[in-house]
Parts: C-alpha cells; structure tokens; sequence
C-alpha cells in the first residue's frame, strides 16, 4: 500500500511511504511539495518495479491519503496514477 503523509516542513508538506503487507515501511520518499508530485513519485516507483509484461489491468496500486480529515483508500490502475500525475507518455 501507498500512504501520503503531511510532514512539518511548511515548504513542503507531503511525502509518501510504501508498506508491504505486514504494514512495515519498505521505502519513504523525499519531501514532495505537491500531490501531483506524491502522484509523479508513486508512478516512478511503479514503473521501475513493477515488471512491464503484466497487463495494466493486473497492477492495482492502493493509495490511502492521510493528509485530509477523514483518511480514504483509493484504489487506482497504472493508467489512473499516470492520469493524477499528468504524465502524458
């Protein structure tokens, strides 16, 4: 699963963080002054690790978004993270 956190920094105020199934952080990301850029980080990290011969309707990403009052999962296909983050290839 993918969390977006809010940090302190005032500058810039998110990150996001990986977990494996056993909810232990397998990797943080650098501070992120955006969601557009969490959504750019997220698809960086999917498409260097998730293997190309899966077909995008496999590769499902949860993304649970802590940075609003009431924290909700939203469940997204490659094609979905790549139309949050506004990459166009």
């Amino acid at each position: 699963m993918v969390i977006i956190e809010s940090t302190k920094s005032i500058k810039q105020p998110f990150k996001v963080r990986y977990t494996g199934r056993n909810n232990e952080t397998l990797v943080t990301s650098e501070l992120l002054k955006s969601k557009k850029a969490c959504f750019k980080n997220i698809y960086a990290l999917y498409k260097n690790f998730v293997p190309s011969n899966l077909t995008d309707s496999l590769t499902a990403i949860s993304v649970k978004d802590m940075t609003v009052p009431n924290p909700e999962v939203f469940v997204y296909d490659i094609n979905g993270i790549k139309k949050k983050a506004g990459v166009r290839k």
